[in-house]
């Protein structure tokens, strides 16, 4: 008998046959903020940085279960009745993340790196699928031997000039735009589109509309290119949508 680790894998793998837009656009019906997108997070090793990288993975696509951390700066301060560092002082950030998952990671936003080669090294060997940081990381050639990791752009100075780790795991993270990433939330990693965070409630309304909406566009663009107009196309086709 399946278990439900087995059933999630399977939806994962499924997820797999579409592109992030397409994964926004099902959002969109569904009416999650943002569409679940990461305005401006891209591999790491796009925007012309290092070609050979991105020829290499241009195509790996990482569906996994979001494991969050968030920094902060290095002065803050939990406000009284909010919740509280859950990082041991005898303990590393890094050390705590779980095998399988895809960290991702937010920080506010500053000039120096949140990761580089070390802590994708370390994730490397705990068996992370996939990193990405809603902040920017270093040591990016070095990163291709560890694992995809998708970033909003590099620096060349550490974490610690300005971050301090303060929660790992048990958090929510909150977007700018008002995409929430909660524990076990499901994220989907295409490099070429970007990052799409699908909350765990929604992955089944998910999976059940994207045929339907792809279908769809399908047929908008077959018209499209015989010359019918965009309007009718789409009166024709998603009117039911």
């Amino acid at each position: 008998m399946a278990t439900p680790a087995d059933k999630l894998n399977r939806q994962l793998q499924d997820l797999k046959a579409y592109s992030a837009c397409d994964i926004s656009d099902a959002l969109l019906k569904l009416k999650v903020p943002g569409a679940g997108f990461l305005p401006d997070v891209r591999k790491s090793t796009c925007r012309h940085w290092h070609e050979r990288i991105v020829r290499r993975h241009a195509k790996e696509k990482v569906v996994g279960v979001v494991q969050p951390v968030l920094f902060t700066d290095k002065d803050h301060q939990a406000p009284h009745g909010q919740p509280q560092s859950n990082i041991p002082s005898d303990a590393h950030w890094v050390d705590m993340i779980y095998s399988g998952s895809v960290v991702v990671i937010d920080a506010p936003r500053k000039s120096n790196a949140v990761i580089g080669d070390i802590m994708a090294s370390r994730m490397k060997q705990l068996g992370v699928r996939a990193a990405v940081v809603n902040g920017r990381v270093r040591d990016v050639q070095k990163l291709e031997d560890c694992l995809p990791v998708w970033a909003l752009g590099t620096s060349t100075v550490g974490a610690g000039a300005e971050y301090k780790p303060f929660a790992v795991g048990r958090v929510s993270l909150h977007l700018e735009n008002g995409v929430a990433i909660s524990p076990m939330d499901i994220i989907f990693c295409d490099p070429v589109e970007g990052v799409v965070v699908i909350p765990l409630r929604k992955l089944y309304a998910v999976l059940e509309m994207l045929p339907g909406l792809v279908e769809a566009d399908d047929r908008v663009k077959a018209d499209v290119e015989r010359g019918v107009s965009v309007k009718e196309a789409f009166e024709t086709h998603r009117g039911g949508i």
